[in-house]
This record gives C-alpha cells, sequence and structure tokens, in this order.
C-alpha cells in the first residue's frame, strides 16, 4: 500500500506542475502578443510601402 501511495501522491505533484507550467507558458505568451503588434504594425506598413514602391 505505500507504494500505492507514494505513486499517487508523485501524480499529484506532476499534475499539479503540469498545471503550473502551462499557465505561465500562458501567461508568458500572452505578455508577448501583447508588445508584439506595434512592431508587427510597422512591418506591415513598411512591407506595404516596399510592394507599392516598387509597382
Amino acid at each position: 500500500m505505500k507504494g500505492d501511495e507514494i505513486i499517487g501522491k508523485i501524480k499529484l505533484f506532476g499534475a499539479l506542475f503540469i498545471t503550473v507550467m502551462l499557465v505561465t507558458l500562458i501567461l508568458f505568451a500572452s505578455g508577448c502578443s501583447q508588445k508584439a503588434p506595434e512592431n508587427e504594425a510597422k512591418k506591415v506598413e513598411n512591407e506595404s510601402e516596399n510592394l507599392t514602391s516598387k509597382i
């Protein structure tokens, strides 16, 4: 019975660890995506200017 209890605790901590890592990853990704639109908008403007100047 001791082995089953230990395995149960390992599964519980593993599930908690994975959950925390997923939440951290989601928060990190949302933080990065908030900073990106400014740079992306500038890239799109520059690319559209380049395309119109070539034509």
